[in-house]
This record gives structure tokens, C-alpha cells and sequence, in this order.
């Protein structure tokens, strides 16, 4: 029995009772405030970014990192970058983060300190899978080429997301890593050594990549990153299976070049959105 996969089941058909609020709209884009019932009751806020047209774009569901939200920069740049190319944008605020954010909670879900942090990484993958119903629920979306680009917490707990769910086409994880149980000094309290053994069971990506196969995965790191340990994004890289693609930049965490963003597109018009990436002007 695959006893994590337990932990990540969602039901489709629960009502989303999205509310919708037009932002802007344009000759280039109509944007929307999107709000969405997830799992559990919780309320899920959303920016939904879609380019003029009377067509049916691709969609790329993005997931911010820690401390970050639906609106942070990295996640505005990336949108803007991939509705140049042609694809509509959906980002979410997780739990604890941006208007979910909760004085008296520790957005740093990845640490493994506390069930409370499991949950959140869980409800965030859930929140993820019922991202992609609501996009689902919307004829002007095609959910059929579908992309996942996550960020540092968003890359950690947007892996069990994408393993769990195959209706994403493609996968980029940015400066995430796994197997991060090997960072926690031996504990004084056996007890609370126990603990993080545990929760990492359930939600450390390492147990999860193997099942985004045989879907595409690129992982982009970076060399100097103060965050995520080298080792950690190199046991993640080793516990996917292919196809799988590892590209180091000379960065810390959060100093990714422009051409990162360039690969993103092109990896995601390819792999997702079945285009030539060449004719959009986002070849690497």
C-alpha cells in the first residue's frame, strides 16, 4: 500500500465555489483575483493571468517559496515571461503566506519541527490539485497542457504535488532539494528526533520524485545557494527518474539570471504546450 500517497488524495468533485474579481484587462491580458475552496474548508487565493485571445492557452500553475506569495516578484516575472510565450498563469497563496499569513504560525513549513508543519505542506500539495480543478473548471483554460514551476518551498512541496497528480504535463523546480533530514543535528531529545523522522517520511520530496516519471523534469540550482545544501538538490536530482534535467547557475538562492527564467519557458512551451520553443523566441 502506498501509505504517503494516502496523505495526498483529494476529491475532485468537492464545489470550488470560486469568487472571481476582474484586475485589468487590456489589449495584452486579463487578470483576475481568484478565490477557491481547497481541501479541508480552507479558502485559496489565486491570481489568474490570461492572455488576450480567443483561443485556449496552456496554463502554468506557479508556487512561491517561503515568506513569498501569489504577487511576490520572482513569481510576477516568471507570469509575465510565460504569457509572452503564450501561456495563462494561475498562483496561489499557500497556507500561512501572503493573505493566508497567520501571526501565530511559522510559514517555514518545510522544517521538520511539528505536525503542524506537515499539515501545511500537505494542504499546500492539496491546495495545488485543486488549483488545477479550478482551472479545469474554466473552458477558456486548456488544462490538457499543463506546466508546474516551484520555488524553494514551493519546489519542496510542489514535488509530492506533481507525483500525485498527472494531470500536470511538466515539471520545474527552482532551487529546491530534498532528503533534508541529513541537515538536523542529532537531537538531545530523542523524542524530538523521532518526530522529524517522521513527518520527513511523509512530506520530504525525496519519497516522492520517483512518480513524476515518466512526465519531464528540470531542476534549476544554484552553486552558492545558502539555503538549500548542494547535497540536498543533488539527492533530490537522484531520486527522480528520467527524464530528468539538472542546470547549475554560479548564483545564491535567490540570484538566478534572466536566462533561467528563458529556460523555464522554453522547457514548459516543449514539454507542456507541445510548441517549438525556437519559434517563440525562448530556444536556451
Amino acid at each position: 500500500m502506498d501509505w504517503r500517497g494516502e496523505f495526498y488524495r483529494h476529491d475532485p468533485k468537492l464545489p470550488l465555489a470560486a469568487q472571481e474579481k476582474l484586475l485589468k484587462s487590456d489589449g495584452r491580458l486579463d487578470r483576475w483575483r481568484v478565490e477557491f475552496t481547497g481541501m479541508h474548508e480552507h479558502r485559496v487565493p489565486a491570481l489568474l493571468t490570461r492572455p488576450r485571445g480567443d483561443g485556449r492557452p496552456p496554463v502554468a500553475l506557479i508556487l512561491h517559496g517561503v515568506t513569498g506569495s501569489k504577487d511576490a516578484s520572482y513569481v510576477r516575472a516568471t507570469s509575465r515571461m510565460l504569457l509572452e510565450a503564450g501561456f495563462a498563469t494561475l498562483a496561489i497563496d499557500s497556507p500561512y503566506h501572503g493573505d493566508r499569513a497567520r501571526d501565530d504560525r511559522d510559514p517555514r513549513f518545510h522544517n521538520y519541527t511539528s505536525y503542524t508543519n506537515r499539515n501545511a505542506a500537505v494542504q499546500s500539495a492539496l491546495d495545488s490539485m485543486r488549483a488545477v480543478d479550478y482551472a479545469c473548471s474554466r473552458d477558456d483554460l486548456d488544462t490538457g497542457r499543463l506546466g508546474f514551476v516551484g520555488f524553494s518551498q514551493g519546489a519542496i512541496v510542489g514535488t509530492a504535488f506533481c507525483a500525485r497528480d498527472e494531470r500536470v504535463k511538466a515539471v520545474v523546480l527552482v532551487v529546491g532539494g530534498g532528503n533534508f533530514l541529513q541537515m538536523y543535528p542529532p537531537a538531545r531529545n530523542p523524542g524530538a528526533r523521532d518526530r522529524a523522522e517522521r513527518i520527513a517520511q511523509t512530506i520530504d520530496p525525496v519519497y516522492h520524485a520517483a512518480l513524476i516519471s515518466p512526465r519531464p523534469l528540470l531542476m534549476l540550482n544554484a552553486t552558492r545557494d545558502d539555503l538549500i545544501p548542494r547535497r540536498c538538490a543533488e539527492d533530490l536530482f537522484e531520486a527522480a527518474r528520467p527524464p530528468k534535467e539538472i542546470l547549475w547557475y554560479d548564483a545564491g538562492h535567490t540570484g538566478l539570471p534572466a536566462e533561467a527564467l528563458r529556460t523555464v519557458g522554453a522547457f514548459l512551451l516543449r514539454e507542456a504546450a507541445g510548441v517549438d520553443p525556437d519559434r517563440e523566441g525562448l530556444d536556451r
